[in-house]
């Protein structure tokens, strides 16, 4: 029986959940990576990294809707039962008559992306089956990309739970998929096949869930484009677009930049540690980014004075998470990928430490970013912009003379830029005093880099 407790708790636990999800995740890929990096040749490693790249920017071709849709949501529950599934109908109609054209959209640009990177690595490094790869990506995606709004929906309902034991299981039934595959030793275009039908399968669900969630009381068939209503909506989704594109855009600009101007041995072996990397990001999200629709919430009833501290602690754990997680992957990589004889190689200790700080900044800003957005004042774009744009020229006007080098350096200067405004705003949000905030939060930050940094000087020394 209290087994039984137990494990209702964890699996109705946001953050526990989001760790089981990304869990998943993270153990089929720490399966599927080795095999990949010794089975495949250094080009198809760099094709795989390239076209995950490619489809992840699309993604953001969703303008900042998804957002917005988690947003709009979690104030629609806000509201009585009586109003609530009137103002999520009105959401939902409208937004299935804008992801038809979010899509069409979204999937120019991938086949402009495809004509831009992915063939020239082909042509150029005479990849077998790399067109079908292609192939089958530009024909997955599109539904994929329709589909994705019912991952907003659900998160934005607060069903986080929910969305997140599901996806776990499918997601381990369908990298066990993808491991099979590479096992029998199937072509590269098939393993592509594989991990982009995963991802239909998790959208198709994703709509069972929503039926399940709401009850049937909405419609999946509702198409409405009601201007006032999407006026509302798309006020402050231009804005979080802006965001969007000059955050993560950035990221996934690099790696198709890296492997357009790079060696594609460079290159493969940059994307594979970024990749690392990544994971351990991704699996520091949850903390923060678990609680954000019971955050809105809260602050729409109640306002930031009743959540201030919780906010503060749950960033500081996601953030020192993220710091822990990079160092431990930092010394033991290097070590596994020699051991299992991997085609591609992990990141020297300077530029991996390099990369630790800049995604330790890229997380601190966004984490601020998220909390301005609760009140829908999305103003900060501005600043993102500015970033983005000092980013992108220096990383131009350096990658071919520094190589790898210059991309965490390009951020980590271009971030500096905009981290003290974005804070601030934050800051003034929760009502809290810049001093406090420097004096408890941000000295234990740098101590815990520096001290962790010094560590990792301390064990390249000795071992």
């Amino acid at each position: 029986m209290k087994k039984t407790l137990r494990l209702k708790i964890i699996f109705e636990n946001p953050t526990y959940s989001t760790w089981f999800y990304t869990g998943s995740r993270i153990f089929i890929l720490l399966i599927i990576t080795p095999l990949l990096i010794t089975r495949y040749t250094t080009e198809e490693i760099a094709l795989w990294y390239l076209i995950s790249s490619v489809i992840a920017f699309s993604h953001l071709f969703d303008i900042g809707f998804s957002t917005t849709i988690i947003r709009f949501t979690a104030y629609a529950m806000a509201e009585s039962e009586e109003k609530r599934f009137i103002k999520l109908e009105n959401i939902y109609g409208n937004m299935n008559t804008i992801y038809l054209l979010l899509t069409f959209i979204a999937l120019i640009f991938i086949l402009a992306n495809g004509f831009y990177s992915v063939v020239p690595l082909i042509e150029k490094n005479n990849i077998s089956d790399g067109y079908l790869s292609f192939f089958y990506v530009v024909t997955l995606f599109p539904i994929n990309f329709y589909l994705k709004r019912h991952d907003a929906f659900i998160k934005g309902m607060n069903y986080i739970s929910l969305y997140n034991n599901w996806n776990g299981f499918l997601y381990i039934i369908g990298g066990s998929i993808t491991i099979s595959a590479i096992l029998l030793h199937l072509k590269f275009n098939y393993i592509i096949l594989s991990s982009q039908f995963t991802l239909l399968i998790i959208s198709i669900k994703n709509i069972f869930l929503f039926q399940k969630i709401t009850d049937n009381k909405v419609n999946l068939l509702t198409f409405s484009l009601k201007l006032r209503e999407i006026h509302e909506l798309w006020t402050p989704t231009w804005k979080s677009a802006l965001i969007s594109f000059s955050s993560n855009g950035m990221t996934q600009f690099t790696n198709i930049i890296a492997a357009k101007y790079l060696k594609v041995e460079t290159a493969a072996t940059y994307m594979f540690t970024y990749k690392l990397m990544s994971i351990i990001n991704e699996f520091s999200w949850a903390p923060f980014y678990a609680k954000l629709p019971s955050f809105i919430k809260t602050f729409k009833e109640r306002g930031t004075d009743a959540i201030s501290n919780k906010i503060l602690l749950k960033f500081s754990q996601s953030l020192l998470l993220l710091i822990i997680g990079l160092t431990f992957l930092i010394i033991i990589a290097p070590y596994i990928v020699t051991l299992i004889k991997s085609n591609v190689l992990f990141l020297s200790l300077n530029i991996t430490i390099l990369m630790m700080i800049m995604f330790t900044v890229e997380r601190f800003i966004a984490m601020h970013s998220q909390i301005i957005m609760f009140s829908n004042n999305i103003e900060h774009y501005k600043f993102y912009i500015t970033m983005s744009v000092i980013y992108i020229i220096l990383l131009y006007l350096s990658i071919k003379s520094y190589g790898v080098f210059s991309i965490p350096v390009s951020y980590i200067f271009s971030a500096s830029s905009i981290i003290i405004i974005i804070t601030k705003r934050s800051l003034r949000l929760l009502n809290i005093k810049s001093s406090f905030y420097i004096r408890k939060y941000i000295m234990f930050y740098i101590l815990s880099i520096l001290m962790l940094i010094f560590i990792l000087f301390l064990l390249n020394q000795i071992i």
